[in-house]
């Protein structure tokens, strides 16, 4: 038996949904804190909840600072290409895992929390690693 937790977005009287748009605690490791968020997002307990979206995809070398802390990816020590947008040239370099504060890698984090089934995603080796490291 789950109880509903009471809450001003669901009532009787209205039902507001609740979604997180940008949720990344940099306080806390990541493997452990979300399976948390998964979980909630998913009991019966937190009906107005609709879960999260973990932010963001790539650090924000552009902007500094404590935005450096936020990121699933940085990026790596290879460029693959240059790409003109708009008419600025700006390199595109590869992805390397970026961790939590405690050294996990956020994208497996993010996968665990979803568990059996979630896969990381594939990163392709950059054609300079090979090329420099023999890696492949």
């Amino acid at each position: 038996w789950t109880s509903t937790k009471k809450s001003i977005f669901w009532s009787d009287e209205m039902k507001i949904p609740l979604f997180i748009g940008e949720y990344h605690s940099v306080h806390v490791g990541a493997k452990d804190d979300l399976p948390i968020l998964v979980k909630d997002a998913l009991s019966a307990t937190y009906p107005f909840f609709l879960g999260y979206n973990f932010f963001e995809f790539s650090v924000r070398y552009d902007k500094g600072g404590s935005e450096k802390k936020f990121g699933m990816f940085g990026y790596g020590d290879c460029p693959l290409l240059d790409m003109n947008y708009s008419g600025m040239v700006y390199t595109i370099w590869d992805l390397v895992p970026a961790p939590d504060k405690y050294g996990y890698p956020l994208s497996m984090a993010l996968s665990h929390a979803y568990g059996k089934g979630s896969n990381l995603p594939k990163l392709r080796k950059a054609p300079c690693l090979e090329e420099t490291l023999g890696v492949s």
